[in-house]
């Protein structure tokens, strides 16, 4: 989040930089062709600032398989949904993505005051815009639509997925771990 700002700052910087240095050539440079300085420099600020502008916006990476992942994704997350899956269960989770595409993910289900824990992994991608979430203990992926809110909260919505789910519509959050957003702490 930081460094897209200080790209920002810096494209700021390089445009305000132009229009100093093109009043100071039309000021004190008579006998140059004042029109050709300037237009070359300007086109060569507008491409840096191009290039630095662009190269900023982009989150995704490329990984094995001709697959990219979406690097705001990476790191630890949690969160937690009541009978959106199923009626009457609590399920918390904390997901584990890495820059390679693998994850780990650790659910807790709490089912009539029976708490129960399952540790799952796969590796997840972004293709067309969508999160890809492959298992590889049940050999299915779930796909889902998904928004980042912040640099600490995920917004995810179910496209597919093989697993029956209590909800038509099952939409959840995820929160970085250890951020304002993250309800888990402090026995939130």
């Amino acid at each position: 989040m930081y460094k897209n700002y200080f790209v920002k700052l810096i494209i700021l910087s390089i445009f305000v930089f132009n229009i100093k240095i093109i009043k100071f050539m039309k000021r004190n440079l008579f006998n140059l062709n004042k029109d050709l300085i300037t237009n070359k420099f300007r086109a060569f600020c507008i491409a840096i600032s191009t290039l630095l502008f662009f190269s900023s916006c982009s989150h995704f990476k490329s990984i094995s398989d001709n697959k990219k992942i979406d690097v705001r994704l990476v790191g630890t997350w949690v969160g937690e949904e009541e009978d959106k899956q199923v009626k009457g269960v609590v399920k918390k989770w904390e997901m584990q993505r890495d820059n390679t595409g693998k994850f780990r993910l650790f659910f807790k289900f709490t089912v009539e005051g029976e708490v129960r824990e399952i540790v799952e992994d796969g590796t997840w991608w972004i293709e067309n815009g969508l999160f890809y979430e492959y298992h590889n203990s049940s050999k299915l992926t779930d796909t889902y639509k998904y928004i980042v809110i912040n640099s600490d909260l995920v917004k995810f919505e179910m496209q597919s997925s093989d697993v029956d789910f209590n909800s038509d519509e099952y939409i959840f959050l995820d929160a970085r771990k250890g951020s304002k957003e993250d309800k888990s702490k402090n026995g939130k």
